[in-house]
Formats: structure tokens, C-alpha cells, sequence
């Protein structure tokens, strides 16, 4: 039990987290293609889980804030905010789905964008412990 709590409050270099977001995006694709795939939500309440671990260690190791790991959720949020308005609004079919994905494709370009930089900053050096400061200043 330990172990899993040191891994989750711990950082990941740039290594692991290409190694990480690249077999989770695989191993989506790979459950999207069976000919009997799982539940929609369910892979994706699932896949956003394991996404927030390896982005809060990218983020940490970046020195950023690790509560910004679940930035892929705006997505979802914006598709439901979009469908609820259209829905409301009584617009013409066509022109809100049109509408519609625009607006996933800007936030899917968006996650993506956040992804490749979350993966390109470079990791910051790690702070010394307060015993490592007190050797140096003796």
C-alpha cells in the first residue's frame, strides 16, 4: 500500500510520460476496435482516471500544480454544455450539430495541445532536503 502511495505522489520524467500516454492511447484504440467493445462512460470514466496519475506526476515533475490533471474533462463538459444549449435553444438540427463540432473539434484540439506540452516542459530540479541542506551548511 505504501508503494502505490509514493508512485502516486511522485513525478514522472518525459520518458515515462510518453511511455504512459502512449500505451494508454493504445490500449483505447484497442478496445474501441474489438467487435464487442465496453461500455462508452465506462472507458472513459476509466481512461480519464488513470490519465489524471500520469499527467499529476508530469505535472509535479514540471513544478506545475497536480490538480490541473484533469484538463481532459473539459471536453466532456463543453460537448454536454453544447448539446444541452442546442437542445434548449429549438435551433435547426443541422445548423447545431454544425455548431456542435466545431466546438469538439477546438476542444480537441485544445487537449491535444495541452498534452504535447505537458509532455515537451522540461522537469524541474528536485529541492534538496532539509537534512542535504543542513550537511551543506554544516
Amino acid at each position: 500500500m505504501n508503494a502505490i502511495g509514493n508512485y502516486l505522489a511522485g513525478q514522472s520524467k518525459r520518458r515515462e510520460y510518453w511511455a504512459s500516454a502512449v500505451a494508454l492511447s493504445a490500449v483505447n484504440i484497442g478496445l474501441m476496435s474489438l467487435p464487442v467493445s465496453p461500455p462508452a462512460d465506462l472507458m472513459n470514466w476509466t481512461t480519464l482516471a488513470i490519465w489524471c496519475v500520469i499527467a499529476a506526476r508530469r505535472l509535479r515533475a514540471a513544478g506545475l500544480p497536480f490538480w490541473l490533471a484533469p484538463f481532459p474533462l473539459i471536453s466532456f463538459l463543453v460537448d454536454k454544455g453544447v448539446h444541452s444549449v442546442i437542445l434548449v435553444s429549438g435551433a435547426p438540427v443541422m445548423a447545431g450539430l454544425r455548431n456542435a463540432a466545431q466546438i469538439n473539434l477546438a476542444t480537441t484540439i485544445l487537449i491535444f495541445a495541452l498534452v504535447l506540452i505537458l509532455g515537451c516542459l522540461p522537469s524541474r530540479a528536485p529541492k534538496p532536503a532539509p537534512q542535504d541542506r543542513a550537511e551543506v551548511f554544516g
